[in-house]
């Protein structure tokens, strides 16, 4: 299990890279010490809090963007059976000024500094949809890393979580930058409205 001194460890990694990658699935003093060594360094923290879990406001106002799902969005604001708006407002007030609520099939919202647009989901023949998170974080995170804004980034990162859905895998599923940039270029009416992977590249 990843620790505190491996962290430590690759501090010059972090100090040396755009983003800092995290999910909840480490230890707790391992994520605080990832978190407060990403800010000394001014690396930009994406937090994706799965599994859900209750925050410390510390940790959260040093996160550049918290991408939940609605769930996790919902235990994190404390709140039931409120709006994605409602959790992202609440949210806001924790200290985070980015969030991106992900709402499966009815797409993403995007809130910065209370402001939201709720962008739509792709419209595809979903096959498996395990990896689709993690490819939904690692294409936000590069395309910010690239001088996208925050809305732009998250468009793109619909659409390449939208394309691994389609395909069975993790790794194998996830598609590459030509391949989105391919499916954005085309024309919403191409070949009945899917693109399909072949060898790791989209016809």
């Amino acid at each position: 299990c990843l620790a505190r001194d491996d962290i430590l460890k690759a501090r010059e990694v972090i100090a040396n890279s755009d983003f800092l990658l995290l999910q909840n699935e480490l230890p707790i003093e391992t994520l605080f010490t990832a978190v407060e060594l990403a800010t000394e360094v001014n690396t930009r923290v994406l937090l994706n809090p799965a599994p859900a879990g209750n925050f410390e406001p510390s940790l959260l106002e040093q996160v550049y963007v918290l991408t939940p799902n609605e769930g996790e969005a919902a235990v994190i604001a404390g709140l039931v059976n409120a709006s994605p708006q409602e959790l992202a407002q609440k949210i806001h007030k924790q200290g985070v000024k980015r969030v991106i609520i992900t709402l499966g099939e009815r797409g993403v919202l995007v809130s910065e500094e209370g402001n939201g647009v709720q962008l739509e989901a792709m419209r595809v023949r979903a096959v498996d949809s395990t990896g689709a998170g993690d490819t939904f974080s690692a294409a936000l995170a590069v395309s910010l890393a690239q001088g996208l804004e925050l809305i732009n980034a998250a468009q793109y990162a619909v659409v390449a979580s939208g394309l691994t859905v389609m395909n069975r895998g993790v790794m194998a599923s996830m598609p590459t930058k030509e391949a989105v940039a391919c499916y954005q270029t085309l024309d919403k009416e191409k070949k009945g409205g899917r693109i399909l992977m072949v060898n790791r590249e989209y016809m």
